[in-house]
């Protein structure tokens, strides 16, 4: 059976420009078809993992409830990010699916998590708040219960931020006692949408994969197990996806938009992650030494032979915590986990390269899967001005000292001092000679350079009597660059798009959310 699916150009997307304008790719309104696309292609998957073809991986799943999966780290994410929950679970009321969101809580969160713009005295500035992360550098997943009296510093930046949602989102954050950062995380943005009259769509955590009963059976452990015993095969299908994108887009090198895996005579790099319940995050490898399979941790084996099926379900393996990175993840959640997933703006375009390997790597072709994002600002005074307006400022300081004439010949044309004008016009035609001579130089005489140093010094006396005949006007043009760069950085601020969406306006949070279905 040959299945048809029309694809939306997601390397031609962009963010929506204008606030309060959404991008849905493919519209919500084919969702039922995308759905019914997806079960039908893997109805006819001939592929075997783990052992088992996947047609018994998939028995008695594909009549459930579709489901509608994203995503993301949990982090104070913006109202393009946002936008993928409210699609998703209005979608799902609307198709009697469910919608679920995979929390990402195996990546490392950043130092400051937390940036709200502040208004003083006409200066706008961005300022970031600082988690008190108790083990910096490591997952949310391995971040450790942080106290209430510890988060308190986070209550009052959101009563200093006099945001009504953001209050909304910390004072339930606070309550739940003694939980981690995650489960506080999740009821903050399921209290956060309930304020706002929205569905949240169900949070499932990563570490917890084998909890998402999906459209198979097939577990995230069992999945794990067979990309670490096809390692060698996945690799040469990782990369050639990799080379294949980047060769199409005229990306060079082996480490954008991700890295290549690593293979070495004695191993092999898995795109998976390893820790332990406390430090860092590692790369994990496999490697057959005397016919035997071995993953290791940097030099060190954690399993190896028949050690390595008694992984977990969830990805549990000798001590240590086998989670996804991100391509693996989306690869795993549309291949065995959901009806179709909804990315955002940048997943939708890296996922071009898991189509690339599940086409290579599965030998079947990929789920469709669809995007959403959008773009709200705050409301936030803006200055008449533009990264233009820069530019064009920094011509006039560079001409000020290596052009003169340009500004002077257009400043003093309408001088009524007829003698002010006729020493410009003789000290541009100085200056034109010495450059004549120069030239001369470069082309006759290219090793005298005594020479040349002397016409090189007199092209800079004359640029400097030219520029005295305008008293102080290097120093106003560079006044009026630092004006322009100031107006310009204003705007970046107020032009941004990536505040938590708990600091807007409830009702501008509604109005953008009519956009979603």
């Amino acid at each position: 059976m040959h299945l048809m699916h029309s694809a939306p150009d997601f390397d031609a997307l962009t963010a929506p420009a204008n606030s309060g304008e959404a991008l849905i790719a493919p519209p919500t309104a084919e969702w039922e078809s995308l759905i019914a696309y997806n079960r039908a292609l893997r109805r006819h998957y001939a592929v075997r993992v783990a052992g088992r073809p996947a047609a018994e991986w998939y028995a008695a799943r594909l009549d459930a409830p579709p489901l509608l999966l994203t995503g993301h780290q949990p982090e104070w994410f913006h109202p393009g990010v946002w936008a993928k929950n409210v699609t998703a679970a209005r979608a799902a009321f609307r198709l009697g699916a469910r919608a679920a969101f995979l929390v990402v809580e195996h990546d490392v969160p950043h130092a400051s998590a937390l940036r709200r713009p502040v208004l003083r005295n006409g200066r706008l500035d961005a300022i970031g708040w600082r988690p008190p992360w108790p083990t910096p550098g490591e997952t949310y997943e391995q971040q450790a219960s942080i106290s209430v009296a510890d988060w308190g510093a986070a209550l009052r930046e959101a009563k200093a931020a006099d945001a009504p949602g953001l209050s909304v989102f910390f004072e339930r954050f606070l309550s739940p006692d003694g939980a981690d950062y995650v489960a506080r995380w999740a009821a903050g943005i399921e209290a956060l949408d309930r304020w706002l009259g929205v569905d949240s769509p169900e949070f499932s955590r990563s570490k917890r994969l084998s909890c998402l009963q999906g459209v198979s059976s097939l577990t995230w452990g069992e999945f794990a197990r067979h990309l670490i015993e096809r390692h060698e095969t996945l690799a040469a299908a990782y990369n050639a996806a990799l080379a294949e994108y980047r060769a199409a887009r005229g990306v060079r090198g082996e480490r954008h938009p991700i890295p290549d895996l690593a293979v070495a005579a004695d191993r092999v790099e898995l795109p998976l992650w390893a820790y332990r319940d406390s430090g860092p995050r590692n790369r994990l490898y496999a490697a057959r030494r005397q016919n035997v399979l071995v993953v290791l941790v940097g030099d060190e084996p954690i399993a190896r032979g028949g050690e390595i099926g008694d992984i977990t379900a969830d990805g549990e393996l000798a001590g240590w915590h086998i989670r996804p990175r991100a391509l693996t993840q989306t690869i795993y959640a549309r291949l065995f986990v959901c009806d179709v997933f909804i990315h955002g703006l940048g997943g939708a375009k890296y996922d071009i390269i898991a189509d690339g390997v599940i086409r290579r790597f599965f030998g079947c072709p990929p789920p469709a899967y669809a995007c959403v994002t959008a773009t709200l600002r705050l409301p936030l005074p803006r200055r008449p001005a533009a990264e233009a307006d820069v530019r064009a400022a920094a011509r006039r300081v560079r001409d000020a000292r290596f052009n003169p004439q340009r500004l002077l010949e257009a400043e003093l044309a309408a001088d009524a001092d007829a003698r002010l004008r006729q020493r410009l016009s003789e000290l541009i035609e100085r200056r034109a000679a010495v450059i004549r001579q120069s030239d001369r130089l470069r082309r006759e005489s290219p090793r005298d350079r005594a020479a040349r140093r002397a016409t090189f010094e007199a092209i800079r006396e004359a640029n400097a009597a030219l520029a005295a005949l305008s008293p102080g006007l290097e120093q106003r043009l560079t006044a009026a660059l630092d004006a322009a760069r100031e107006a310009a950085r204003h705007n970046r601020i107020a032009d941004a798009r990536d505040w938590f969406y708990g600091l807007y306006p409830r009702e501008s949070l509604l109005s953008l959310a009519e956009r979603f279905g």
